[in-house]
């Protein structure tokens, strides 16, 4: 193997121009199935950042009648969920958004969620500086560790101080590192009470997440939620006759809108790869009448097919990695400007990156490359008659019948999945074009929109916020 390798440079370094166009369209290709590897690997296949993140769950209100289902519950079967016995090890509900908050000499505009004591229990998290909620507290607020420093100059000068939300005072008791990130963009976490305050059926206003107890499977919770569900549809018809209850992998719920998206992008890229690939098959093949002779000298000195297309091989693969060293310093540049332009509600978007994981598919991908570009050059240029190559090569170097026709079915290849790319891109552009033609019905040039938030308790101080906006 070694001596393919020693060989194998010695001939990339006689033609260092056929070398760098091979390796730079290999490059493009491995680099832009690395950056969107990375975004679909950071948003999709990397796990949650909790312990044992798979009985993480979402636990949805399923309506039967209409086949579809939402992220919330209302208050009352918030309940039922809540005295279920062998289910959860942890339940917590929370909701909340972006809203005004109020501390010392400032004021903010922040990401707050109302939890209850059982929420930071289903992460299984620690704490980086104080504690969670206790249960005698009731007003208890944790922070992120980045608006803990912003607001307050460092983690341990954040506790003890207090926040003002909808005109209740909450004490900060804990600081957590921002990799919680749930709900999205949430910098602040205060204190509900365990028992939801709308407790009727019909009012859907309470998100729940939960940890599966252990030794139930995903399939176990499900059932046993369809079985509360199907009771309850007994016990009070008029609310929960046509809806149940399901668990959903809490990453599934957090993915779940762009999953399809993401793969799309990525097949497309692949066949941005796989077009790359045929394009070095057929370089490698002009560049095999060349080597004719040299093929037939190293048979004629007893090597055999065999040998002959390992040698082969490794020089292809020699090119692949080079391609997918140019690849890997193109993804990091593909990744910052995919960043730039995803939407802002690109769920996990903290976790895109060139990790070890994205290394790891470049480098398989330049050996999948090599072996796709390389193998039919290799079979056509391992395929020697000794005569006629030497007479060839006395007089001039010309293409064999059978080689010329492999490069027109390649190139053939090539033109059609070039069409299948621009046809693919094309009705994806000019959906996005239609999209952008949507009449919204109402004038959008030089209008802003502005966020404010007014805390209120009861009917009297909405009334009045209103009056005031």
């Amino acid at each position: 193997m070694l001596d393919d390798l020693k060989k194998s440079l010695r001939v990339l370094r006689s033609s260092p121009g056929f070398a760098l166009l091979a390796a730079g369209t290999l490059a493009l290709g491995i680099g832009l199935n690395a950056a969107l590897f990375s975004v679909v690997n950071g948003v999709l296949l990397a796990p949650l950042p909790y312990p044992e993140p798979d009985r993480v769950v979402s636990v949805n209100t399923v309506f039967t009648d209409e086949k579809r289902s939402i992220s919330r519950v209302t208050g009352g079967d918030l309940l039922d969920l809540q005295a279920e016995q062998g289910l959860f090890e942890s339940l917590g509900f929370y909701n909340g958004g972006q809203m005004g908050l109020q501390m010392r000499d400032r004021a903010a505009f922040a990401g707050v969620a109302f939890v209850s004591p059982g929420f930071f229990p289903v992460f299984q998290l620690v704490p980086r500086a104080g504690r969670w909620f206790a249960e005698a507290d009731q007003t208890g607020a944790v922070v992120t560790d980045g608006f803990a420093v912003r607001n307050f100059g460092s983690l341990e000068a954040a506790l003890g101080q207090t926040v003002s939300v909808e005109n209740t005072v909450y004490q900060i008791s804990g600081v957590v590192s921002a990799n919680l990130d749930f709900p999205k963009n949430t910098e602040v976490w205060v204190e509900s009470p365990t028992r939801p305050e709308n407790t009727n059926r019909s009012s859907y206003n309470y998100r729940v997440v939960a940890r599966l107890a252990r030794g139930v499977s995903l399939e176990q919770a499900s059932s046993k939620l369809a079985a509360l569900g199907a009771r309850l549809a007994v016990v009070d018809p008029g609310n929960n006759k046509k809806k149940s209850f399901g668990a959903v992998p809490l990453r599934e719920q957090l993915t779940g809108n762009v999953r399809t998206t993401l793969f799309i992008l990525m097949s497309a890229v692949g066949l941005v790869l796989l077009i790359a690939c045929v394009n070095v098959a057929n370089l490698l093949l002009a560049r095999a009448t060349g080597r004719s002779r040299e093929m037939a000298v190293r048979a004629a000195l007893g090597a055999t097919r065999g040998r002959v297309i390992r040698q082969l091989l490794t020089e292809n693969l020699m090119l692949a990695l080079l391609g997918a060293a140019g690849g890997i310093a193109l993804a990091y540049w593909g990744v910052d400007l995919l960043i730039a332009l995803a939407p802002a509600d690109l769920p996990r978007a903290s976790n895109i990156g060139v990790s070890p994981a994205v290394l790891a598919f470049a480098i398989a991908a330049a050996v999948g490359a090599a072996f796709v570009s390389g193998l039919t050059p290799a079979l056509e240029l391992s395929r020697v008659d000794l005569v006629e190559s030497l007479k060839q090569g006395a007089r001039g170097s010309t293409s064999s019948g059978s080689a010329n026709r492999m490069r027109y079915t390649l190139v053939v290849a090539e033109i059609a999945l070039s069409v299948m790319l621009a046809v693919g891109s094309g009705l994806l552009f000019r959906t996005f074009l239609s999209l952008n033609a949507v009449d919204l019905g109402f004038e959008k040039e030089q209008v802003l929109v502005m966020y404010a938030h007014a805390p209120v308790k009861g009917l009297d101080e909405a009334v009045k916020a209103t009056r005031t906006f």
